[in-house]
């Protein structure tokens, strides 16, 4: 057990486990796992194995060195005691720490909207990063949380700067992330406006004289 402390230790230093809030959350949304859900499984010393992993349609994972493993309906601890039981055969005194992923929705003024799978540790910095950063006239002030028929804005902005975490911010599984666009040109949009205008102006003025 003492190993296993020191992973968790590790991990936690290193941003890898959920805040207790949002493990809860994800807790409290999917009591077993289901086909099509996905899991990062971190395995101490054991970077082949370490990554993450998506239930297939026959509610088995395909796991290195150990082949396919039954998780479907499973909930975390009883899928954590079940790879532990079968890395045992391989793998003396196996660590393991099993999180379980969600899908998050982002949209609007980002490079690459569409839906991300996360674990709550991602920074939204990191989010951003996966939609293939910012696009033009971002107003990260004003970003929209929605949730159901609930619409939640946040600026961004001020969680970009103290580096929250997706669980910090209360981010849950099937939230959509809007990240509005200002209406208003920017300022290489103006230089263009302008300089049409004044060569609009100068053609006016020849024809005129």
């Amino acid at each position: 057990m003492k190993g296993f402390g020191r992973l968790a230790a590790l991990l936690l230093v290193v941003g890898l486990i959920l805040p207790p809030t949002q493990a809860e959350e994800t807790s409290n949304q999917s009591s077993t796992f289901n086909p099509g859900d996905k899991v990062k499984v971190m395995m101490w010393r054991q970077k082949d194995i370490t990554g993450e992993y998506q239930i297939g349609a026959d509610g088995n994972l395909r796991m290195p060195l150990v082949g396919s493993v039954p998780a479907s309906g499973l909930s975390v601890d009883a899928l954590t005691d079940t790879l532990v039981a079968y890395y045992s055969a391989y793998i003396k005194n196996p660590q393991i720490i099993l999180i379980p992923m969600f899908r998050v929705t982002i949209l609007g003024a980002v490079k690459m909207p569409g839906s991300y799978w996360v674990s709550g540790s991602e920074k939204v910095t990191d989010l951003i990063a996966m939609a293939g950063g910012l696009g033009g006239k971002a107003v990260m002030e004003k970003t929209k949380i929605t949730r159901g028929d609930k619409v939640i804005v946040v600026n961004a902005v001020e969680f970009l700067r103290a580096g929250k975490t997706l669980g910090d911010i209360g981010v849950q599984s099937g939230d959509i992330v809007v990240v509005p666009r200002s209406r208003w040109p920017n300022w290489t949009e103006w230089a263009v406006i302008l300089s049409t205008v004044a060569l609009g102006w100068s053609l006016y003025n020849s024809i005129k004289d």
